[in-house]
């Protein structure tokens, strides 16, 4: 191998070498430009996952809450027919019997006052 030959083949070394230097630093200073966007990416993905988590949380809780009143209302449903058609449903009733129920319609006015039927709180 002659001088010349030498001397180019250790150019394009040294020139390979530039290359890739200022190559490899052009991209690490362009991933930590891009880091900031990339956590803040992160972050808002984490957020959604959040939202839609609580959405789903939110909707499974309504459904339950929904599935509950109709249980509810036809259990109520069932009780006012069969008390409507009960042998006893127009006799009056007996004084203990209407005391007590008095008393339970004062205590459910005591803990919700916005029944239907309960007077204001004094």
């Amino acid at each position: 191998m002659t001088l010349r030959q030498m001397l180019s083949l250790a150019g394009a070394l040294v020139l390979m070498t530039l290359a890739l230097t200022l190559y490899w630093k052009g991209r690490s200073a362009g991933i930590a430009a891009e880091r900031p966007k990339t956590m803040a990416a992160q972050e808002r993905a984490k957020v959604a996952q959040l939202e839609t988590d609580g959405a789903r949380i939110s909707a499974a809780q309504t459904d339950q809450a929904y599935q509950r009143r109709e249980a509810a209302h036809a259990v109520v449903t069932r009780i006012i027919q069969q008390s409507q058609t009960s042998e006893s449903a127009h006799a009056p009733l007996d004084h203990d019997r209407a005391d007590r129920l008095g008393r339970a319609d004062r205590e459910l006015c005591e803990l919700a006052h916005d029944l239907i039927g309960c007077a204001a709180p004094p």
